[in-house]
């Protein structure tokens, strides 16, 4: 297979992306926070293989502005994500502090 026959397959995973940081926006508005840790995990399975498409050869054309407005997508599900995460991390956070929690990967002190 060339490169430029990998070109459909590396748009279509960017497609994937942008589908599943929708739904993860959607878990994050919906409180769904097992949901969104398995919609991350796809995610990162996605990316993963994009990083397989790097030897790409340079965009242009419709598939260069197809490709960007999947990425901008997918920049602004994220950002919107994180908005809603965010206060929710630091929530736990300060409630861990708060009571005295460790993390579990420490031994305890005696």
């Amino acid at each position: 297979m060339s490169d430029r026959d990998a070109l459909p397959d590396m748009i279509a995973l960017y497609e994937e992306v942008a589908t599943i940081t929708g739904r993860m926006l959607t878990a994050a508005q919906q409180r769904d926070w097992d949901e969104l840790n398995r919609l991350e995990r796809g995610c990162a399975t996605c990316i993963e293989r994009l990083s397989g498409c790097a030897d790409a050869p340079r965009l242009t054309g419709e598939i260069r502005r197809k490709k960007v407005s999947l990425l901008r997508r997918i920049l602004d599900n994220d950002r919107e994500t994180q908005t809603l995460t965010e206060p929710w991390t630091g929530r736990i956070a300060q409630w861990t502090t708060q009571t005295g929690c460790r993390r579990l990967d420490t031994p305890a002190q005696e």
